[in-house]
């Protein structure tokens, strides 16, 4: 607890701030992004491989919450928490502060490749913007079955089976009073109380209100 993990690398990005967005294939270097997210894994958890590091991370939290020590078991479902805030109107991404294509997939090749993670046991989740196929295009190039079953929940769901609105969990009401002691009541998604674990994937740049996005804003 309290570790934080510094990784940078200039060679994972060559968008020369004009030639289409910074967030295509052509513009980012998946192989360096794949060094980079492992190796954070690894100064993170003090291990010698990305597996041993994931193995590591879901064993101490599963410890630390009295669930016994043990890793991710299958069937077990992981909800990740992604940052769309940015995404707030129609039609395709900009050169905005979006969650990285190649990072999230990194993080799901990881949980699939070395944990065993069923792909329709893991949950991209923003409930309160879309998730737009800019950020799935990566994860969908792979041709591997699980890279598609996983779930999309966000504000308008889809046709595809994939794809869920995101809904609330009527069991889980949250309470609390607003500035003029008015009491509200509001619900957690069911993509977090249906989830064993979930991964904040924060963005950290500039906001016009708070000054800094991180991670605690995510939530």
């Amino acid at each position: 607890p309290g570790r934080v993990a510094w990784v940078q690398d200039f060679a994972a990005t060559k968008w020369d701030g004009k030639t289409g967005n910074w967030w295509e294939n052509q513009n980012v270097d998946q192989a360096v992004v794949d060094r980079m997210f492992s190796r954070s894994l690894q100064e993170l958890t003090g291990a010698k491989t990305e597996a041993e590091a994931w193995n590591k991370l879901f064993r101490h939290f599963n410890q630390t919450r009295g669930r016994g020590d043990h890793s991710y078991q299958k069937g077990e479902k992981i909800t990740i928490k992604v940052n769309l805030n940015a995404d707030e109107k129609p039609g395709p991404w900009q050169n905005c502060g979006y969650p990285s294509p190649h990072l999230v997939y990194a993080m799901v090749r990881g949980l699939i490749e070395h944990m065993g993670v069923p792909g329709n046991c893991i949950t991209l989740n923003d409930s309160s913007r879309p998730i737009k196929d800019m950020l799935l295009s990566r994860i969908h190039a792979d041709a591997r079955p699980d890279f598609h079953q996983i779930i999309v929940a966000d504000r308008e769901g889809g046709a595809a089976p994939w794809r869920v609105k995101s809904e609330p969990d009527l069991d889980r009401p949250v309470h609390f009073d607003m500035p003029d002691q008015v009491p509200i009541k509001l619900y957690l998604p069911k993509a977090y109380t249906q989830a064993t674990y979930l991964i904040n994937y924060a963005l950290f740049r500039p906001h016009r209100a708070f000054g800094v996005t991180m991670a605690f804003k995510n939530h």
